[in-house]
């Protein structure tokens, strides 16, 4: 019998079983763990408590609506209920949407509970990718900092598809780093399979990951040149095929068992794909009805240059941190030069600064970009300054010569974040309390390493490490490491996997002494410099969370104030003449808002064809489509589809399929030739509706551009 004295014995009540239980299992649980929990609620939180003060995106709210109305439907993409034509773009990030609308009803909320919740994943995904490098502190760090991050918090509050993009690279970067730690070919095309649904989500910029996944594993896989070259041929054609899937069920289903490919003039998936959103990003887009999409968009991201990302609307997106990220980043490569080839810690910087180089110079070198564009740079940000602060940290513990850079570190982020703050238009308490912050922390942290060798040098060596301060390499590799200076000749096969927290020189016997009796001095010193470094973009990402995005504000979410787009850029995306003085009333444009007078008139004298009525382009169908109505939206996004041709329209007519179409309004003048010759037959072939039967005070358009209504089936189709 056990010799502990319970219950009649000692005259106690027995305690309960399961509560004595579930308290030593909650003690048990890492501290690591509670972090990464309290990230990833922070991450969801910032995401979804202010979801009644968002708008959905119009256009993938609608397409979301039609899209949860069928299989096929969902499958293909397709825009409207009838599934005449898909979106202009893969649908993967659009499926989630649709489902949850499927299974929760056509509510803002259910359009946006997706996107949060993909955020929310991203923490621990984040984390778990960061602690195999650099060990639970520094993926504590990274998770922190991916949470907190403005454009992370934006994002997810809008129905974009970045968010998911983000998540899926992150899936990769942790496979394809652990395929190269466990020398396993299995997660490498893990890794492939994550980018090839990334691809269904974002296209190709999906594959902007794919040179640090490669260069991290070509260097750094054991085995010989030929076998990496080999495994990374092969991933790369998981990749290609992965990608293929959805395109490929396009290209083989006959034309006429699914809706239009939208993006393309000749129902091609491979247009879409290639030109309409490839080559042609990178011209004036002629295709968007003489408006210039890049003109457009520079009014958003602002000109291309080495301080684009620092700068404007970007900087308070993502260049919190971004300036740190790049010093670790180098630092940290620096201090593993002449380390084995298959170092994983080097590895792991080669990885994620890869990451963020490719990102940072294809977004400061294009032409034009919305700010949360910038997102695919917050998971590399994020890593590289949880495991640079960590670098730092250790040093600082231990007293060796790089340990001054930590309060320097943190005085520079917190000197950064109050010009950001105050550049973006902060409150001056926000910027003062920032400053304050950096200034205790950098203070604090000063003073401290005198403190540390006071309090730690006659602890013996082995004095308690908790579970949070080991690394993944701390047990494994310590035999390795012992008999590493043995035998220099092997150290090109072996496997040097110390984390970044113990990648500085081998301290001496009195530093070994202070590392390993200030564990949890570490962990405060990390929490303190983190705090410091995330006050500023914390602050700012709470404001965000907060702020009404109503409207069409979702279309370009941002952290800070939103920017106005000049007139004669939006008269020139819409057709017009940019001399043309839009109203000030012209709000949305009739994309988040039916007309309601039109709308009940042509429900009133439907009688039952197919659509209700027809109207131009695919933006001024969206408010139709989010309600539930089958429109046909004519001419796609742009207006340039011949969906229908003319010849097309007639057969609908004949066919009792549709009577009712919309010509003119803010999106009227779009689609060019091809949507010239429509409203052409529409005129020929249709009687105009008087506008006093269906108009009310609704704007219908920009001056002599109203929408008007005219009646296909009155005319008999013939005139």
């Amino acid at each position: 019998m056990s010799g502990t004295a319970t219950g009649p014995l000692t005259g106690a009540a027995p305690a309960a079983p399961g509560g004595t239980l579930l308290a030593r299992r909650v003690r048990e649980v890492p501290g690591s763990t509670w972090a990464v929990a309290a990230a990833t609620a922070t991450a969801f939180l910032l995401a979804f408590w202010a979801v009644g003060r968002t708008d959905p995106h119009y256009y993938y709210a609608a397409a979301a609506r039609s899209m949860s109305g069928g299989w096929r439907n969902f499958w293909f993409g397709a825009y409207d209920p009838a599934g005449s034509l898909t979106v202009d773009k893969v649908p993967g990030a659009l499926w989630f949407p649709a489902l949850s609308v499927r299974l929760f009803g056509a509510h803002t909320w259910a359009l946006l509970l997706p996107q949060a919740l993909a955020a929310a994943l991203t923490v621990p995904v984040l984390y778990s990718a960061v602690r195999r490098w650099a060990g639970p502190a520094a993926g504590v760090a990274a998770a922190a900092v991916f949470a907190l991050s403005p454009v992370t918090v934006v994002l997810a509050r809008v129905d974009i598809p970045d968010t998911f993009l983000v998540l899926f690279l992150v899936c990769a970067a942790r496979s394809g780093f652990r395929a190269l730690q466990e020398d396993r070919g299995g997660p490498l095309l893990a890794a492939a399979l994550w980018v090839g649904a990334a691809f269904h989500v974002k296209m190709a910029a999906a594959y902007l990951v794919l040179p640090a996944l490669a260069l991290a594993y070509g260097v750094a896989a054991a085995g010989s040149l030929r076998r990496r070259l080999g495994r990374l041929s092969l991933a790369g054609a998981v990749v290609l095929a992965a990608s293929a899937v959805w395109p490929l069920s396009v290209a083989l289903t006959p034309a006429e068992h699914r809706p239009y490919v939208d993006g393309s003039a000749h129902n091609s998936v491979w247009e879409m794909l290639l030109h309409y959103n490839g080559l042609s990003r990178f011209t004036d887009r002629a295709d968007l009805s003489g408006g210039s999409l890049a003109s457009f968009l520079t009014d958003f991201g602002g000109p291309p240059g080495v301080l684009r990302l620092t700068g404007g609307q970007l900087g308070t997106e993502v260049g919190w941190l971004l300036p740190l990220a790049v010093a670790a980043a180098l630092a940290g490569l620096l201090a593993r030069r002449g380390r084995p080839r298959t170092d994983p810690v080097r590895a792991g910087w080669l990885l994620w600064g890869t990451w963020l180089l490719v990102h940072a110079v294809v977004l400061s070198a294009a032409r034009a970009v919305h700010p949360y564009y910038t997102a695919a740079l917050v998971p590399a940000v994020a890593a590289l300054t949880g495991a640079g602060l960590i670098l730092a940290a250790r040093a600082w513990t231990a007293g060796t010569r790089p340990g001054p850079l930590l309060p320097l570190a943190v005085s520079l982020g917190g000197a950064w974040a109050v010009v950001l703050s105050a550049r973006g238009g902060a409150p001056l308490w926000q910027s003062t309390l920032v400053a304050a912050v950096a200034v205790s922390a950098a203070a604090v942290l000063a003073a401290g390493p005198a403190v540390l060798r006071g309090r730690g040098a006659g602890t013996p060596a082995g004095a308690g490490t908790p579970a949070d301060s080991e690394t993944p390499a701390d047990s494994e590799t310590a035999a390795e490491s012992e008999s590493e200076s043995e035998s220099e000749s092997e150290s090109e096969s072996a496997t040097d996997s110390r984390p970044a927290a113990t990648q500085f020189a081998a301290p001496d016997p009195v530093t070994a002494t202070r590392q390993a009796a200030a564990p949890a001095v570490l962990t405060r010193v990390t929490a303190l410099a983190a705090a410091a470094l995330l006050c500023g973009p914390g602050l700012w990402a709470l404001s965000a969370s907060g702020r009404p995005f109503t409207g069409l504000t979702g279309l370009n979410p941002v952290s800070a104030r939103s920017t106005t787009l000049p007139a004669p850029a939006m008269a020139a995306l819409h057709g017009f003449p940019p001399d043309l003085r839009l109203p000030p009333e012209m709000g949305t444009m009739n994309m988040t808002a039916p007309h309601a007078g039109l709308l009940a008139y042509a429900e009133a004298h439907h009688r039952g064809e197919r659509y209700v009525l027809a109207v131009p382009t695919a933006n001024t169908a969206a408010p139709y489509l989010r309600a539930g109505r089958s429109v046909l939206p004519m001419g796609g996004f742009t207006g340039a589809a011949p969906v229908p041709s003319t010849a097309g329209l007639a057969r609908l007519v004949s066919s009792g399929e549709l009577r009712y179409v919309m010509t003119g309004g803010f999106h009227g003048a779009m689609g060019g030739r091809v949507a010239q010759e429509r409203q052409g037959w529409v005129a020929g072939h249709c009687a105009e509706v008087p506008p006093a039967r269906y108009r009310s005070q609704h704007v219908s358009g920009p001056p002599g551009a109203p929408e008007r209504l005219w009646d296909c089936a009155a005319a008999g189709g013939e005139r």
